[in-house]
């Protein structure tokens, strides 16, 4: 065999497997894993420029003594500041009869005497601002708010003024639309019966709102 010509034949064949070698590290080293991208979290919807609410309500009311009864509503909000509001709300029940009023088997009221009805002043003060999710891809801006004011309150034909205090908590759903939900009691004395009666009203409602 002549080593002569194997020699250079064995150099050539180990320099053209290097070559190759090398110019598959340079191909895997130039290759680009690009990053999965990111979706961006989205804004939550937020009360920015609006002062003025409107909605319409719908709820339980329960009036002492009597059955609960399901009552209807509108109510006004105007933000005074970011933390402060005023209300303006009016709802009405046509109530039940009582239970000794069943029990007896008798009526102790007309049927337009049943009709629960208020008007009421209040002020709101926010008192926990925060963050409501629904999942990981649903949050809404949300706070709790304390009420308090006054009502005009009429049933069994009797009027009066009651003191009204509660809370609510409120959801912004979107940019112009609102939610909140609200526990109320309206305290007045009551005449029923030729019977006088510091009496406890407790609503309870939810409320859709458009903002303006």
């Amino acid at each position: 065999m002549n080593c002569r010509r194997f020699t250079p034949a064995l150099f050539l064949m180990l320099t053209s497997t290097y070559c190759i070698a090398e110019e598959g590290i340079k191909e895997q080293t130039i290759t680009i894993i690009e990053p999965k991208e990111r979706t961006p979290n989205k804004r939550a919807a937020a009360i920015d420029s609006e002062q003025f609410e409107f909605g319409i309500s719908v709820g339980a009311q329960s009036v002492e003594d009597f059955s609960p009864a399901i009552s209807y509503g509108l109510n006004f909000s105007y933000h005074l500041t970011d933390k402060i509001i005023t209300q303006l709300n009016f709802s009405r029940a046509n109530i039940s009869k009582a239970d000794f009023e069943t029990n007896l088997d008798r009526d102790f009221l007309e049927k337009k005497d049943r009709d629960f009805q208020q008007a009421s002043l209040l002020g709101g003060y926010k008192i926990l601002p925060g963050r409501s999710y629904l999942s990981s891809n649903y949050k809404f801006n949300s706070a709790i708010y304390l009420l308090a004011g006054a009502s005009f309150v009429e049933f069994a034909g009797d009027k009066g003024t009651a003191a009204v205090v509660g809370g609510s908590y409120r959801l912004v759903l979107t940019d112009s639309i609102t939610s909140s939900l609200d526990l109320k009691d309206y305290i007045y004395e009551r005449n029923f019966l030729s019977e006088k009666k510091l009496s406890h009203n407790i609503e309870a409602s939810i409320t859709i709102n458009a903002l303006f």
